[in-house]
């Protein structure tokens, strides 16, 4: 009898928990990516400066060698 009361509850309930199974797949997944992507800019900074820094040097040894371009 408590199916032919609620049957579109009965059917619903299931599927939203369901529903909010995934979605909470979905925001530890996103939380991971997150993380990764973190690091990747943190290592890409990083790189960036140390090639700012070897631009830096190569054209003081340029200067020192006469040779730089203008």
């Amino acid at each position: 009898m408590a199916d032919e009361e609620h049957p579109i509850e009965d059917m619903t309930v299931p599927l939203l928990r369901q529903i909010q199974g995934q979605l909470a797949r979905i925001e530890s997944d996103l939380s991971d990516v997150k993380e990764r992507l973190t690091a990747i800019e943190l290592l890409n900074a990083n790189t960036n400066q140390r090639l700012d820094r070897f631009e830096t040097r190569l054209m003081r040894i340029e200067r020192r060698l006469e040779i730089l371009d203008e």
